[in-house]
């Protein structure tokens, strides 16, 4: 049987981060979705109420809380490959990842490097 887990300790200001990144339209929908289940952890939903209520297993929500408490906002950002290209600024968090946001590495029209 599973224990009940504690709330999960966000600050004021993941608070406001994971809330516009679950608002903002632009956010890739997996971050949003990691984003949903730090928020609902901070309110101190279980990890069973919360893998019910977004559709998902508990070890997924087990696994997404202990990587927020390990690395913070940082561990919710995708593992992007480098040949990936992204816009630097689309006025939305969304490609925020470790602590800087992301540029094309890559042009995407011949792969050769930026």
């Amino acid at each position: 049987m599973a224990g009940i887990s504690a709330a999960l300790a966000v600050t004021s200001e993941d608070r406001a981060k994971l809330e516009r990144l679950v608002r903002c339209g632009k956010t890739e929908q997996r971050v949003a979705f990691r984003s949903r289940i730090i928020l609902k952890a901070a309110e101190g939903w279980s990890n069973s109420a919360i893998a019910e209520a977004l559709g998902t297993s508990r070890p997924t929500v087990i696994d997404w809380r202990k990587r927020y408490d390990a690395e913070g906002m940082a561990g919710l950002s995708p593992q992007v490959p480098l040949w990936l290209c992204f816009p630097a600024d689309l006025g939305c968090p969304r490609f925020e990842l470790r602590g800087a946001p992301l540029r094309c590495f890559r042009d995407s029209t011949t792969g050769s490097a930026a």
